[in-house]
């Protein structure tokens, strides 16, 4: 009888195999192979605890005492192979060594199996997931979208220690071991099989079948391919960790842990790389750097399930305006089965933001994302509209024009007359009042803001903007929406600049401020890369664009006059026409894109030179502390009631130092006395935009902390 035939037998267990199994089970053999199936209950994902680890170990015992041709290890869920490690019991646990030890045994023993054993992958294949394929003779993967394979521990600042870190480079070869290890990223199974980390791949329905002819094919012969990097090994560690220390500037010590250990492997027998995967990962595990990685972890999976329930189902939607923010969330909610109205005033910018989604579309082709027929079928379902049409079909509206009060109350009063009474509408806006926006209208309580940042196809945080006559029935469904689309949302109280803006443009400001002053371009930029931050604040500007960024810029100005203003170099360069990388100068000039130097005009629009020495910590100081400060008003402002929304709003949507965990978990580690000392001095000096806001004042004297761990 074929494996796939006894599917449904996985109940059928020997009675001396753990009794609370309901993790992972064994199914009879047939015709000599058996299945061993992953299967939490009460759960949509398979992850490997401990307990999961002492079945499989069960198991295996079983497999040793029988006959068998073959085993092959698969799974019951449908978008899900094994996810990997239990992160939660591996940030708790104080048996590390004993977690590390015991699922580098059992996979050893899965790999010393006498018959031939398949890994047959559908769905996440993460982490430990893929640790036990490696163990495995064969690996075959489907080709569905849900199939994901790779090693992202790198990415929550551990490695595989597993046997991944180990096994990889004798599968693949050092250099692609390393890819795949310092990326971290997840790859589609048709890419998987071009690196191959699997042997082949077949649609779902068949992939039971595909494995049993890899049993039939007997074990493989030893694969050797690792032995040729060992005269080659020292020059590729050294290569690459030039590499990593570039692009990381030291501050992810995994990524150098990574280096080390897997460069090695091909010169260590298994069990020595193993001890050293093993001595590796329990150093990291003590980091801060792993602990907040892994917190911002959490934090994602905790937006992915914020509670919703007067959520109603959205799937007709419009948006109004296609330029670059309305073509990217067009395209994004095409490309997640969502219909979409594409209005402009002219068929000239439609055809324009046509192109812009298409280009959206056929960049995620290329990177494997979406099959050709899906991006057609995406690309089918925007519809454009260059006049004004009834809207008695759609649930959901997003306009996104640009940041003019009055043009947006325009087109809400024009809305109101066009949709039915329960259509949800939203606003891009990243800064003006919901309150005031919806003022006049007679379903105020249905109006609300939803912020994509740019780029939309990048950024995965949403800011839920609530004003004060918004329902619940519209916030949760705004919500189920952005979670259902794959975005991240965090909720937040219409205040103006909301939650990331708000904390953003005093960094920003004070840049301008300190380049102003006498600091250089350069030494700006470099002190908050070397801080951690994806790029300096001079250069984000520039790539916003410095109109964009001064139309933020003159409503919290006008919200905050007493800390918050924008210097006149802003109304200079936007004279010039130096907008930033959209018009090749800003404060950078550029040349097909690429940053050429900075701007001379820019330069001759300094005042003073009383900042050109200060040292690199002191310009972070100066621009952090600002973020810090202004973060604990909006804690005191109740824009978010917790201090975990500020600091997974803030990695997410500006790329705040992800090692750090955010910027109040950043100042709970420097010291919040530190913090209000500094920013204390500084106002003393006459800069009333550093003085520390009343929160700050009042932990320092307390002597407390954002995080009670």
């Amino acid at each position: 009888m074929p494996v796939n035939a006894t599917i449904e037998e996985a109940s059928r267990v020997r009675s001396d195999l753990p009794e609370t199994a309901p993790s992972v089970v064994l199914q009879p053999d047939s015709d000599g192979i058996a299945v061993v199936r992953f299967d939490r209950s009460g759960s949509s994902v398979n992850v490997l605890d401990t307990a999961t680890l002492r079945q499989l170990s069960a198991i295996v015992n079983e497999l040793n005492r029988r006959s068998l041709r073959g085993v092959i290890f698969v799974s019951s869920k449908p978008a899900v192979f094994v996810a990997g490690a239990d992160l939660k019991e591996l940030a708790a646990t104080e048996d590390r060594p004993g977690l590390v030890e015991l699922g580098q045994q059992i996979f050893t023993r899965i790999e010393a199996l006498r018959c031939v054993t398949v890994a047959a992958i559908h769905g996440a294949c993460a982490g430990g997931g893929l640790e036990i394929s490696l163990a495995c003779d064969y690996r075959v993967a489907s080709d569905a979208h849900v199939t994901k394979i790779g090693l992202p521990e790198v990415k929550l600042g551990l490695i595989p220690a597993w046997g991944g870190s180990t096994r990889l480079p004798r599968l693949i070869g050092l250099p692609r071991a390393l890819k795949v290890i310092l990326g971290g990223d997840l790859m589609p199974g048709s890419k998987a099989l071009k690196l191959g980390l699997v042997d082949a791949i077949a649609p779902p329905e068949r992939l039971t079948f595909l494995a049993e002819r890899f049993v039939g094919k007997g074990k493989p012969r030893g694969s050797f391919r690792h032995w040729a990097w060992i005269p080659a090994w020292q020059t590729v560690a050294a290569l690459t960790r030039k590499s990593v220390l570039r692009k990381t500037r030291g501050h992810y010590p995994a990524a150098l842990s990574a280096v080390d250990v897997v460069s090695k492997s091909v010169v260590r027998s298994i069990s020595q790389s193993l001890a050293a995967e093993k001595k590796a990962i329990l150093a990291l595990a003590e980091g801060d750097v792993s602990r907040n990685l892994i917190r911002l972890f959490f934090l994602q999976d905790r937006a992915k399930h914020l509670p919703a329930p007067k959520a109603e189902s959205i799937e007709n939607t419009a948006v109004i305006g296609s330029g670059v923010m309305g073509a990217g969330i067009a395209q994004w909610f095409a490309a997640r089965g969502k219909a979409v109205l594409l209005r402009d005033i002219g068929p000239g910018q439609l055809a324009q933001g046509l192109q812009r989604a298409e280009k959206l579309f056929s960049e995620a082709r290329r990177r494997g994302i979406l099959s050709g027929c899906e991006a057609r079928a995406g690309m089918d379902r925007i519809v454009p509209a260059e006049v004004a049409v009834q809207m008695n079909s759609i649930d959901l509206v997003v306009e996104a024009v640009s940041e003019d009060m009055q043009v947006k109350k325009a087109i809400f009063a024009d809305l109101e007359e066009r949709v039915r009474l329960d259509t949800i509408l939203a606003t891009n806006t990243s800064a003006l009042s919901i309150a005031e926006i919806s003022r006049g209208l007679r379903e105020p309580t249905r109006v609300l803001g939803l912020h994509f940042f740019n780029p939309v196809h990048r950024m995965k945080l949403v800011e839920i903007a609530r004003g004060e006559l918004t329902s619940d029935f519209a916030v949760d469904t705004a919500v189920a929406f952005v979670q259902r689309i794959g975005k991240l949302p965090v909720v937040v109280k219409d205040r103006p600049g909301f939650l990331v803006n708000r904390i953003l443009l005093p960094y920003l400001l004070e840049a301008v401020r300190l380049f102003v002053s006498g600091a250089r371009v350069e030494a700006i930029d470099e002190s908050m890369l070397d801080f951690g931050m994806p790029m300096g604040p001079l250069r984000l500007l520039d790539e916003v664009g410095l109109d964009v960024a001064g139309d933020v810029g003159e409503t919290l100005c006008r919200a905050f006059p007493d800390r918050m203003h924008t210097p006149d170099v802003f109304a200079q360069l936007l004279a010039a026409d130096a907008k930033g990388k959209k018009t090749g100068r800003g404060f950078y000039e550029y040349r097909s894109g690429q940053v050429a130097g900075v701007n001379r005009f820019a330069i001759s629009r300094r005042e003073a030179d009383d900042k050109a020495s200060l040292t690199r910590e002191q310009l972070q100081e100066r621009m952090v502390f600002l973020m810090i400060n202004e973060a604990a008003r909006c804690l005191e402002e109740s824009i978010v009631d917790d201090p975990r929304d500020i600091d997974f709003a803030m990695v997410m949507g500006t790329g705040f130092a992800p090692f750090r965990g955010g910027p109040l978990r950043h100042a709970d580690h420097i010291g919040i006395a530190k913090v209000t000392e500094n920013l204390e001095r500084l106002a003393r000096s006459r800069e009333r935009q550093f003085a520390p806001s009343n929160l700050l004042i009042e932990m320092t004297r307390q002597e407390k902390k954002f995080y009670s761990n």
